[in-house]
């Protein structure tokens, strides 16, 4: 009977909402907002059907402003007053003004159900970015219900971010430094779990990562000092002569003031300026015959394996390439000008060398043999590029090797020999191919047959197992007094770790580094690491009158740590694991 009234009352309460009108109210805002912030459209839909999303007939116009995604965040609530049901659906749509100045956003037909709701045009002013963090009330520490309570001082914090060039015009194939910086008052902090960079989509151009240790820098602007954070380096190169705009970096941040347990924290968001480069066609005054685009400043040597050998032999020739500019315009050698002199054999693919992700060094590895006895001059080939920074096209210098080829022994045929030693075979460096010697005969080894095998085995399983005894019983006794001097070892154990993380990647690196530097406080004070925290640590050092530089090491190293987390990169992990054995060499010294 009850679930039959149950039944009864929802059915009745569904056909009171579908017979109501919607009511459907449509607002934006806010009207005032910074060129990074965000406009909100919501719609409102009063007892409307349920379920069902309202469409837009000719298309979501934004004007200039753009929808930061395409499906809205939606909310349904329903209220009973005096035995009266309504229903509200909210569906908000986030909007990003794309120039400051004073903008229209337009107005939107929507459509409800059957029928068709247009709102008004409304005018909004966008300003320049907003810098500040809104003030948030921070969480009161249990602690503080004892004692005399003191005023804090209220600070204003800001943050914002930048996307910048060194200059905004380039020649064709020039590399183009981009950095993307993050701007913060001191004692503002970025926590890495929670926040999140959007790159924008370099589709005109050829990408390099610099992969190097996110760095930071103090800057003073308008009187005050921000710290700086240069989380995402790349190297652009222009395929194509134009002008091109790139999209604004899009950050969410997540920040708290201080490092305290009991510090708020909270999502900001942030864009980054757009930048617009002109890309210049290369001059043609100038231009050498063997051009091939290739655009920087480059330096060409090379080096062979000997200076002397006989005919028949081969010698390894390496030509090396270094400098910096779009090193994938580097061609391979021919080398066809020396094969009147020497059989020519190419190495394959040229090695690279990277620094901070970017090629510095090329290099390949041809084998030749000379045709003729008597003083041969190798002639380097020479390489054309167009240099940027003088702003004229160059060639590398004429250079030549020489060597000294002996006359080798002469066999039936004609063959040429070079008196190597029988039995021993010579791999040169990136041959096409290699001369065997006689390698004489391959025996057999002749198998034991000796009938003390049995007692001799018998024999080494007893021993074994007298020493792992012994090896057990001693590493017990190491681990127990391990135990018992925690702190003396502490340092020691922490350079163990140290050690086993330089093969680690990922967020198991820094989880890995981070639990290593807390363990070791642990360890000092004989507790778990679990509860140690950089404010525990602080207090203790201040307890115990130590040097706060120390704790000063350790912080600093650790925001590094969740910045470096935030920013990725693998090259940061040798330059983190120095910065923490330092951080935590100096409090082992002032905690001894």
């Amino acid at each position: 009977m009850t679930s039959a009234k149950h039944i009864l009352w929802l059915g009745l309460w569904t056909a009171t909402l579908w017979a109501q009108d919607p009511k459907v109210t449509m607002n934006v805002s806010p009207r005032e907002v910074g060129i990074n912030e965000t406009v909100k459209f919501e719609i409102s839909i009063t007892n409307g059907p349920s379920g069902r999303a309202p469409t837009f007939p000719n298309g979501f116009d934004g004007g200039t402003f753009k929808l930061i995604q395409s499906q809205p965040s939606t909310s349904f609530q329903t209220s009973i007053v005096n035995g009266a049901v309504s229903s509200v659906q909210s569906y908000t749509y986030y909007l990003r003004p794309q120039a400051k100045g004073r903008h229209t956003f337009p107005s939107q037909t929507v459509q409800v159900g059957d029928k068709t709701y247009a709102s008004t045009a409304v005018k909004i002013n966008v300003g320049d970015q907003v810098t500040n963090v809104p003030q948030a009330r921070r969480r009161a520490s249990p602690w503080e219900s004892f004692g005399e309570q003191v005023p804090r001082e209220r600070v204003q914090h800001e943050i914002f971010t930048e996307m910048v060039t060194p200059r905004t015009e380039y020649y064709v194939g020039e590399a183009i430094p981009l950095s993307i910086k993050v701007f913060r008052t001191q004692g503002l902090n970025i926590n890495g779990n929670g926040s999140s960079m959007d790159l924008p989509d370099f589709t005109d151009f050829w990408v390099e990562d610099i992969d190097r240790e996110t760095w930071q820098d103090t800057v003073i602007r308008d009187n005050k000092r921000y710290q700086v954070d240069t989380l995402a380096e790349r190297m652009l190169y222009a395929n194509k002569t134009g002008t091109y705009d790139i999209k604004p970096t899009r950050f969410n941040l997540n920040v708290q003031v201080g490092r305290s347990f009991f510090a708020n924290q909270q999502s900001v968001e942030r864009f980054t300026n757009p930048l617009k480069l002109v890309i210049k066609p290369l001059p043609d005054q100038g231009k050498p015959a063997d051009f091939d685009n290739l655009v920087g400043a480059f330096t060409l040597k090379g080096e062979l394996d000997k200076n002397e050998l006989k005919q028949g032999e081969s010698l390894s020739l390496k030509l090396i390439v270094e400098g910096n500019g779009n090193f994938t315009a580097v061609r391979d050698f021919a080398l066809d000008y020396l094969k009147r002199n020497f059989e020519i054999y190419p190495g394959g693919t040229p090695t690279t060398d990277k620094k901070e992700g970017l090629i510095v060094r090329k290099s390949w590895v041809y084998a030749l043999v000379p045709k003729n006895a008597g003083e041969q001059k190798i002639a380097l080939p020479r390489l054309s590029f167009f240099d940027p920074e003088k702003k004229t096209y160059r060639t590398t210098d004429e250079k030549e090797l020489t060597i000294q080829v002996l006359p080798g022994e002469v066999l039936g045929g004609g063959q040429l020999t070079s008196n190597r030693e029988r039995g021993k075979i010579v791999a040169e460096q990136n041959l096409s191919y290699i001369k065997l010697g006689d390698l004489g005969s391959v025996e057999a080894q002749p198998e034991p047959s000796s009938p003390l095998i049995l007692a001799q085995v018998t024999g080494a399983v007893l021993i074994a197992d007298l020493l792992l005894f012994l090896g057990l019983s001693l590493r017990r006794r190491g681990v127990a007094f391990q135990q018992a001097n925690r702190g003396r070892f502490a340092y020691k154990q922490f350079q163990k770790k140290l050690a086993t993380l330089k093969n680690t990647t990922g967020e198991a690196f820094y989880a890995g580094l981070q639990d290593a530097m807390l363990t070791f406080f642990g360890d000092k004070w004989d507790r778990p690491a679990q509860g140690i925290s950089l404010e525990v640590i602080r207090n203790a050092f201040e307890r115990a009158g130590h040097d706060l530089a120390a704790y000063e090491a350790v912080a600093e190293c650790v925001e590094a740590l969740e910045m470096a987390r935030f920013a990725g990169g693998e090259s940061a992990r040798e330059p983190l694991l120095e910065r923490a054995n330092k951080a935590i060499k100096h409090c082992e010294e002032v905690m001894a």
